[in-house]
């Protein structure tokens, strides 16, 4: 059994295990050194080449486990803001995935308690406001798309011409769906 609690962050600053980087934030950290360890746990983290599955799995270990307060957070983006842009694009790779997940359970959420309609009903009422004829199934496949494509229709609103043309729009990004899980 290895209590990583008492196991110093620093000894696994060299190692070439993905796992590792992402297990260091659950390790003898002291206060002063938390946004230092965040920040070198996600450096590290990022320089692997792993799939994008295993680096959201592992650098979410280090969000579940080394949690930043506000103060430590406003440290932590002041040093990230201080990396190479090339190492800053990578970490951001890491968190942007979170983050985007984060936005979508929160609409789904204020959804669900009448706080707010988020992306999806947004993009609905606008739909429907042009469109009076949007049917159920149209409505469900909406319901489905990924951010980037609502922020893709949500421009397109202005070009399409016709129910059809939202019709065909629908199709294509069902079909892609689809096709991506084959």
């Amino acid at each position: 059994m290895v209590q990583l609690s008492l196991c110093d962050w620093r000894n696994y600053l060299d190692s070439d295990n993905p796992l590792a980087s992402a297990l260091m934030a659950k390790m003898n950290i002291a206060k002063e050194d938390r946004v230092k360890v965040k920040l070198e746990c996600l450096r590290l983290l990022s320089g692997f080449n792993l799939s994008q599955a295993k680096l959201r799995l592992l650098s979410g270990v280090i969000d579940t486990y080394l949690r930043l307060n506000l103060n430590e957070q406003q440290s932590f983006e002041q040093e990230f803001e201080a990396l190479l842009p090339a190492r800053k694009e990578k970490i951001m790779e890491l968190t942007t995935s979170w983050e985007e997940k984060g936005i979508m359970i929160g609409e789904q959420r204020g959804e669900e308690r009448g706080i707010g309609i988020g992306r999806h009903g947004l993009l609905l009422e606008l739909l429907s406001y042009k469109f009076k004829e949007l049917n159920k199934e149209d409505q469900e496949i909406i319901k489905t798309l990924n951010t980037d494509d609502i922020d893709e229709l949500a421009k397109l609103i202005f070009e399409l011409e016709d129910y059809q043309a939202l019709k065909d729009y629908l199709v294509s990004k069902s079909q892609t769906q689809k096709d991506g899980l084959n």
